[in-house]
């Protein structure tokens, strides 16, 4: 996806969710609405600071060391055939 669709699909989600919370509000407000939106604005920039510099580093590893090596409960196991199938289905399945 690119930069433009992303930050547009972005703004329409907020768009949209600022003027669902202005039709019809779950509490009434205690603050300005211009003072709501500074905060709201602050920590939404503060939380995509933070995947952008925590998150996606730390996910972009964990995918280049998963991809260049093999790991797990199954190759540990060194399982292989039909009995992988069969250790790894029950293993999902208790996996949610």
């Amino acid at each position: 996806m690119s930069n433009a669709l992303t930050v547009s699909v972005i703004g329409l989600a907020y768009v949209s969710l600022f003027l669902l919370e202005r039709a019809r509000p779950l509490r009434q407000p205690k603050a300005h609405l211009l003072h709501r939106v500074l905060v709201n604005m602050v920590i939404s920039a503060t939380a995509f600071a933070a995947a952008a510099a925590l998150v996606k580093p730390a996910a972009t590893a964990m995918l280049e060391f998963s991809a260049g090596k093999s790991f797990g409960l199954i190759p540990f196991l060194g399982l292989t055939g039909p009995f992988e199938i069969v250790a790894v289905f029950p293993l999902l399945d208790l996996s949610f």
